[in-house]
């Protein structure tokens, strides 16, 4: 969950057009920034393409012999001709030239992590643990960095107290949400359920008006049993937007709050809740038969519980109120015919 990835726009001839390509290795570093990367990249598809791409190694391996190259030109080639082999898939030569290439740069921690990477995307993940631990952190940023991949070697490597070490050290440090709900998943499985508490309880009260946290937060709950707590979340992702429905029973709102809202009441069905509130609302729409606002409400609720008769019948009501709607009228059409209702 902490791996990262480049994303690159390529050019393919063979296409004949636009492609993204996501790459595994190398990141951006002090070397080659992201648009050197993804300059490399690009020369490497159009001479893959052609089936030329040992002709492009060959000029790298060519280049690096040049000695009027400065040292940073020289690392530039060198470099690069690592990454090349990497993506013509020559795990073993792109390693012995890369670390041929990092010699110099025993001090860079950028480059030292850079090679731990390398390792671990051999799937030699106690040699880069080792150039982890070896590796000393002059600021948070680098210890957070560090012990991100430390976490991650160690689980995959079933090394379970150097992964609790880690573990406490990052949560010791200023993370994200993300980190932070990400963190709190690992240290659960860890069996360091106190602390996956209170960091869970940390991201809460910075959560803030943070839809994606507090949604984050609730399925985390969820799945860890805490359900009084994820109901309580739910609530709460509910009364921050008023239910505002269209035929569908999908919200009329943004793609975020509107997926919010439907995990949210996932979620009270599940605990069971979801049934109550249909009660209450149907006891409302009883006292106030012509509201659209509740009929919307139990229309979504109804959705959510799966209740499909409720949901017609609840459509066919707003029809009555919503006649000069087209957008209503449409999305009303729509279901018909997906049920198969092509006379209604």
């Amino acid at each position: 969950q902490f791996q990262q990835q480049v994303y690159v726009n390529i050019y393919s001839a063979k296409q004949n057009g636009q492609r993204g390509d996501q790459i595994d290795f190398p990141t951006a570093n002090a070397i080659y920034e992201q648009h050197s990367i993804q300059s490399l990249r690009q020369t490497y598809v159009l001479y893959k393409e052609a089936d030329r791409a040992a002709e492009l190694i060959a000029a790298f391996t060519a280049e690096l012999k040049n000695q009027k190259l400065s040292p940073e030109e020289r690392q530039f080639w060198h470099f690069g001709l690592g990454y090349l082999h990497w993506w013509d898939d020559d795990k073993d030569e792109a390693l012995s030239v890369l670390s041929e290439a990092m010699k110099p740069l025993t001090e860079n921690l950028a480059m030292r992590f850079e090679l731990a990477r390398l390792h671990e995307r051999r799937n030699e993940r106690e040699q880069a643990l080792e150039i982890i631990d070896s590796l000393t952190p002059t600021d948070q940023t680098e210890m957070q960095q560090r012990e991100v991949m430390a976490l991650r070697l160690a689980v995959n490597t079933g090394n379970v107290e150097r992964a609790r070490l880690a573990a406490e050290r990052l949560f010791g440090l200023r993370l994200d949400s993300n980190l932070q709900m990400a963190l709190a998943r690992q240290m659960h499985q860890l069996g360091m359920h106190e602390q996956a508490e209170a960091v869970l309880a940390r991201t809460g009260r910075q959560a803030g008006n943070r839809t994606d946290v507090m949604t984050g937060l609730m399925e985390q709950y969820a799945s860890t049993g805490k359900n009084d707590v994820a109901v309580q979340i739910a609530h709460q992702l509910l009364r921050r937007s008023a239910s505002q429905s269209g035929a569908s029973g999908s919200p009329n709102r943004s793609g975020n709050e509107s997926g919010a809202r439907q995990q949210a009441l996932a979620v009270l069905n599940r605990s069971g809740k979801l049934p109550e509130m249909i009660k209450k609302v149907e006891g409302q729409l009883e006292k106030s038969p012509k509201s659209q606002r509740l009929m919307e409400t139990l229309l979504e609720y109804y959705s959510a519980a799966g209740n499909d008769k409720k949901v017609q019948e609840i459509n066919e009501k707003l029809s009555q109120f919503k006649i000069d709607d087209p957008q209503f009228r449409y999305q009303l059409g729509m279901k018909l015919l997906q049920a198969g209702k092509t006379k209604e």
